[in-house]
């Protein structure tokens, strides 16, 4: 059965002055606050309800695309498109975004051919370029971190293509590589000042203030994680074009992670284990003898 997709958006949040009275609605949410520049305190309404609904309807397309497989094609670029130019980037939630973000990789399964999985990806990739490059601009490490798990998801559907396919143009992998090293880059500067400014304050820390701590800074490290496994898909479908820009761009930062084991943990040395083995088996020749 034809179904018309459409897109309904009744107000989500609006901003009124302190004394205005909000709509009778139990759904709305309402707080003060005051900025600066603006005189008398602001408030802000905010209808849950229509944040809770579009998550829910999300998390349906989602399921459907997962249930009905390549049944789901004719609907995959409306849904996709949406989420790309609108959900990723909803200002009042996060769990919109992530939620919608998540749709992606499931909608590549619903791709019958490869033409189809590489017309998507090159559909997703510059939507997932300029989200992490704000992110990344705004030293957003949270949203980096699931961000890049997303795009890793999406990545490894090429997996088992045959060497020297071009699911994705030249042009986009080399963005998308250097991206991920800048990210890299960031994630690694961040982690040394938050150990040097958890030296001076672990004194007046408690034992479970530590734990926190070390759990968030694991989290964060994960980001090392979804990088080696899209460079390792890259490696496998694209090495004679990308194994320079890994070479050039990642052996200097993951063979930096392989410096004084005895200091590091599992949890760091793993990805960068596995960055090496990815490039002895699929690196072009002056990428392994570089390893």
């Amino acid at each position: 059965k034809a179904i018309d997709m459409q897109w309904l958006a009744p107000k989500e949040a609006e901003l009124q002055e302190a004394e205005s009275e909000a709509a009778a609605n139990s759904n709305i949410q309402s707080m003060l606050l005051t900025i600066k520049g603006v005189e008398g305190p602001v408030q802000v309404n905010m209808n849950t309800a229509v944040l809770e609904n579009k998550i829910s309807a999300i998390q349906i397309i989602c399921e459907l695309a997962k249930s009905l497989g390549s049944a789901f094609i004719d609907y995959v670029t409306p849904v996709a498109t949406l989420v790309l130019e609108n959900l990723m980037l909803c200002p009042e939630s996060t769990v919109v975004r992530k939620t919608a973000t998540k749709t992606l990789s499931p909608l590549l399964m619903c791709a019958s051919t490869p033409e189809q999985r590489k017309e998507l990806i090159a559909l997703y990739f510059p939507a997932f370029a300029r989200q992490l490059k704000l992110r990344l601009e705004r030293l957003d490490f949270n949203t980096l971190k699931w961000l890049t798990q997303e795009l890793s998801r999406c990545v490894k559907h090429f997996y088992n293509a045959p060497q020297g396919t071009e699911w994705i143009s030249g042009t986009f992998a080399t963005e998308m590589l250097d991206l991920l090293a800048k990210i890299c880059e960031t994630v690694a500067l961040d982690k040394k000042t938050r150990y040097e400014q958890f030296e001076t304050a672990k004194k007046k820390m408690t034992e479970e203030d530590v734990e926190d701590f070390e759990e968030e800074v694991k989290k964060l490290d994960k980001v090392w994680s979804y990088t080696m496994e899209i460079i390792s898909v890259c490696l496998r479908t694209m090495s004679a074009q990308l194994s320079p820009v890994v070479l050039q761009k990642f052996v200097p930062l993951y063979g930096q992670k392989l410096l004084d084991i005895g200091s590091k943990k599992d949890y760091e040395l793993e990805p960068a284990l596995c960055f090496v083995a990815d490039c002895l088996e699929n690196g072009d020749e002056a990428l392994f003898s570089s390893v």
